[in-house]
């Protein structure tokens, strides 16, 4: 519990330092990453299918990794550390969390680019930075 507290931190700390600055310090991303694999280790020495949690949670990140870099490929506007961060949520998450986080993601950057568009008459061209989005499907995801 305090470890999945702790992710959240750094899920907001990541979150404001992208709305502020555009940039998602690579530290915060190495302590969430130490985070959950001081659970994993936790797990495996408890005997608790602590093997089966750190397959999911590399198949997450390469999950993670493939969407992101893909998307970037395809002609989409993503960041070194959208991406970065994206790898990390599926690590954190796992496989199926990272699945669901990401739906939740992207459902709120749907719903924040239609309020946008109707208050501010805000168009597509304009840069936003994708962290706080992708924080909230993983932190939405931690407390489910």
């Amino acid at each position: 519990m305090i470890l999945k507290g702790l992710i959240i931190i750094l899920a907001v700390a990541i979150s404001i330092r992208d709305i502020l600055h555009y940039k998602i310090p690579n530290m915060l991303l190495i302590l969430m990453i130490i985070a959950k694999s001081s659970d994993i280790m936790l797990g495996i020495l408890s005997e608790e299918q602590g093997i089966w949690i750190l397959l999911s949670a590399f198949a997450g990140a390469a999950a993670g990794f493939i969407i992101f870099f893909s998307a970037s490929k395809m002609g989409y506007i993503l960041g070194a550390g959208d991406i970065k961060y994206s790898v990390v949520a599926g690590y954190v998450l796992g496989f199926g969390g990272y699945l669901w986080a990401m739906l939740i993601a992207g459902g709120t950057a749907l719903c924040f680019f239609a309020f946008m568009r109707k208050v501010r008459r805000m168009y597509l061209n304009v840069t936003i930075p994708l962290a706080p989005f992708i924080s909230a499907g993983l932190i939405i995801m931690l407390l489910i």
